[in-house]
């Protein structure tokens, strides 16, 4: 009976039967109704078991592979409002930036999203 189990092993190895750890979060990011034009999304598992993981946002759309957990989602827009002309925003001469997205979806966001095995289509449609 032994000398079965290790062509068992083999199949459900082969088929794609094992655990999967992660999956994939993809849709879009509104804010009153209007696409998001660029940011980040940050998941940070709830539990605190999983890595977290993060993606950018562009275009109003978003894609991440993710741990399998139920994570906090902090979503976040900041957006050049003031400064010299021809300045950087990525360093500190005199640009303004302001955060596009609302605190309770980002600062104190209490967004939470169960990520499950495969491919799932999660949209955020937040509102001021």
């Amino acid at each position: 009976m032994k000398r079965y189990l290790l062509p068992a092993a083999a199949i459900l190895f082969a088929c794609g039967c094992e655990p999967q750890t992660h999956g994939t979060l993809s849709g879009k990011v509104t804010l009153n109704g209007q696409p998001v034009p660029s940011g980040s999304i940050r998941f940070t598992p709830v539990d605190g078991n999983s890595a977290s993981a993060s993606c950018l946002i562009r275009d109003g759309s978003y894609q991440a592979k993710i741990p399998v957990n139920t994570h906090r989602v902090v979503i976040s827009s900041p957006q050049v409002v003031g400064g010299r002309p021809g300045s950087n925003p990525t360093t500190d001469d005199g640009v303004q930036v302001k955060q596009a997205i609302p605190k309770q979806y980002n600062d104190a966001s209490m967004l939470t999203v169960t990520v499950e095995p495969g491919k799932t289509e999660y949209d955020f449609d937040l509102k001021n």
